[in-house]
């Protein structure tokens, strides 16, 4: 069984064409009719094509499942992604076999789960809980889904959905075991650009701080984390000259771990750890009470950040 992570965004509403400090929150539970939004996105899933939602990356399948309903205020969302390629590498997650599609070409199935919630308590937001088998941007394919839901409305509406930290609070005195730096460079020569590999090549290296703990204040959490701020925790030198680099630290505390993809945008990308590799995927009704539970941590904070 491969590792299943998870990453949580935030998605709000409002009128086409608004400068940022203009703007006003559609309520997302009184939309057209009384229609509420999660129930647009159920529609656009259902009708769906695959190749409407797949990225712009010719090598993936998808198989969507039929959304499910819990409690008439949560949703869960489930795809089957294929990737296409040899088949010795490719195989069902589930029964270890290989796998292959209508035409005869293999396929490598992975998985993505969203959960979909609103709450009377945060009549402007649409909560997402997205987990998936693969690292990728998954907000890609969910945003190519929200832009097919907004086709049902008569109005212009803009969704926005920055990614959502989890509680700061969290952060306090949680400890970093490791960080990891990914650089990648050009082709290392002729040979292999002109194969058609190589032109970027990928270096990983893994640092683990044993007994280091980095201080968190709670709603700073973006300003601490910087990458200049890690850098110059880790002590880590500057990329030589024709080289950039990803900078991942992951952190531990109470039995969770989470990893942040370190950049210089406002709200860094976290992803939690739901399931290790070689362990079973947690069950919807698991993943569930998860949910419910983070959503709860969100309405309890002091207004949105």
């Amino acid at each position: 069984m491969p590792q299943h992570t998870m990453l949580i965004a935030r998605g709000r509403l409002h009128p086409r064409g608004q400068r940022e400090a203009e703007r006003t929150w559609i309520n997302v539970n009184q939309l057209n009719d009384g229609l509420r939004f999660i129930n647009l996105i159920e529609s656009a899933w259902r009708t769906a094509q695959a190749e409407e939602l797949k990225p712009a990356t010719q090598d993936r399948s998808w198989e969507l499942c039929d959304p499910q309903w819990i409690d008439g205020n949560i949703l869960i969302l489930k795809a089957h992604i294929g990737y296409r390629g040899e088949p010795g590498d490719l195989h069902n997650e589930a029964t270890g076999e290989s796998v292959d599609d209508e035409d005869g070409n293999y396929i490598k199935r992975g998985r993505l789960r969203i959960v979909v919630a609103q709450n009377e308590g945060s009549p402007t937001t649409t909560y997402f809980f997205i987990e998936s088998s693969h690292q990728g941007h998954l907000f890609i394919d969910l945003k190519m889904l929200i832009r097919k839901a907004l086709k049902c409305l008569p109005s212009k509406l803009t969704f926005e959905a920055p990614y959502v930290l989890f509680s700061d609070d969290w952060f306090r005195g949680a400890e970093l075991t490791k960080a990891t730096i990914i650089r990648t460079s050009p082709a290392r020569d002729l040979e292999e650009f002109s194969e058609g590999r190589g032109i970027e090549y990928e270096q990983r290296h893994t640092l683990q701080p044993k007994g280091r703990k980095i201080k968190f204040f709670a709603h700073k959490t973006r300003d601490n984390l910087s990458k200049k701020k890690v850098r110059e925790m880790l002590e880590l030198k500057d990329p030589p000259d024709g080289q950039e680099d990803q900078l991942q630290a992951t952190f531990y505390r109470d039995g969770r771990e989470k990893t942040m993809t370190v950049g210089e945008e406002r709200t860094p990308t976290i992803r939690e750890v739901l399931s290790k590799a070689g362990d079973p995927p947690i069950s919807d009704e698991e993943f569930v009470r998860r949910a419910r539970g983070w959503l709860k941590d969100f309405l309890s904070q002091d207004g949105d950040r």
